[in-house]
């Protein structure tokens, strides 16, 4: 059943992945080589609509927080992202992102005068007017990362991805167990349970990494670091585990305390619980989808039940 349901955002999800993985790799140099004659400085200037007249005087640069207030007076939402070009310059520009208004599918960036503070137009995303490639494009962003229709279609879009997810292990485990009696198919079998559970342990590491390393400065290096030593020891704990049964329980008792282990790291490195001034939902619900996914997880792993069925002989695990 889960997989029929996740079969039309498979769809959707391998489609738009295409178009933005492929687009930008395969067709940008072709398009800088026949359009522009190799050109690449023109053509990003064509795609970006950064086609402002060189003036490379000195000037002050305009009060960000002017700006940033007139931005929100006319268009209700808030800023996520302000780029500042050709810093300290006459012809400098302020661009400003943000996510759409609720009744809308996307917003277009706005641009200023970085000297003056004067807003000038509203700017597509590609080119600098209004076009089908534009439009293409955004609707392959937002159907790709299911940011169109606010916080509803974010969790579709996860609760989705997770169905994909269970789909694929429960998948892989009857496909194996199936198959258990050949000692090749036992190895895989173990294989899949070190990669199913071993790679979100992992993940969960890098995210300690992440915090522990956070006041020393040095989280772009152990962030990475910490996860490929994540993930090298439940492959040791994996390959030396005699007993397939518990193997499994174990990655997923050792995935549900990782879990809901991570929001404590967060409030204790970073401080502060989710009374974070402005309120974001994001932290919130990630701290609980953390929480509630780890019990599941130490649930699912019999933590807590008895353990009566210990004592009962693995044929296969013996043999």
């Amino acid at each position: 059943m889960a997989g029929s349901w996740s079969l039309p955002f498979s769809f959707v999800l391998a489609l738009t992945g295409a178009f933005l993985s492929f687009g930008p790799s395969l067709t940008l140099p072709m398009v800088g080589k026949t359009a522009f004659n190799g050109d690449q400085i023109a053509m990003y200037q064509a795609m970006s609509g950064d086609t402002v007249d060189i003036d490379e005087t000195p000037s002050s640069v305009a009060n960000l927080d002017f700006v940033v207030g007139d931005y929100v007076k006319k268009t209700g939402v808030n800023p996520t992202v302000l780029d500042v070009r050709r810093w300290g310059r006459a012809d400098s520009r302020i661009i400003i992102r943000s996510q759409a208004a609720p009744n809308r599918l996307w917003r277009d960036p706005s641009v200023y005068d970085g000297a003056s503070g004067k807003f000038l137009f509203d700017k597509p995303r590609l080119g600098a007017k209004p076009s089908a490639a534009n439009a293409a494009y955004l609707s392959m962003n937002y159907l790709h990362f299911g940011t169109f229709g606010g916080f509803l279609s974010k969790v579709v879009w996860f609760s989705l991805g997770i169905s994909m997810a269970y789909v694929t292990i429960s998948g892989m485990r009857l496909w194996t167990q199936r198959r258990l009696p050949s000692p090749l198919w036992a190895q895989l079998d173990v294989a899949t349970t070190v990669i199913c559970y071993g790679i979100p342990i992992s993940l969960a590491g890098s995210a300690y990494g992440f915090f522990l390393s956070l006041d020393s400065g040095s989280s772009r290096f152990w962030t990475p670091v910490a996860f490929l030593v994540s993930l090298a020891s439940v492959s040791v704990v994996g390959i030396l585990w005699r007993n397939r049964k518990r193997l499994n329980e174990q990655f997923l008792f050792a995935l549900g305390l990782t879990l809901m282990l991570l929001p404590i790291a967060r409030v204790l490195v970073v401080g502060g619980g989710w009374d974070i001034g402005d309120f974001d939902e994001i932290v919130v619900i990630l701290d609980l989808s953390l929480a509630i996914g780890g019990l599941i997880c130490i649930k699912k792993a019999g933590f807590g039940r008895g353990r009566s069925d210990e004592a009962k002989p693995d044929a296969i695990d013996d043999k």
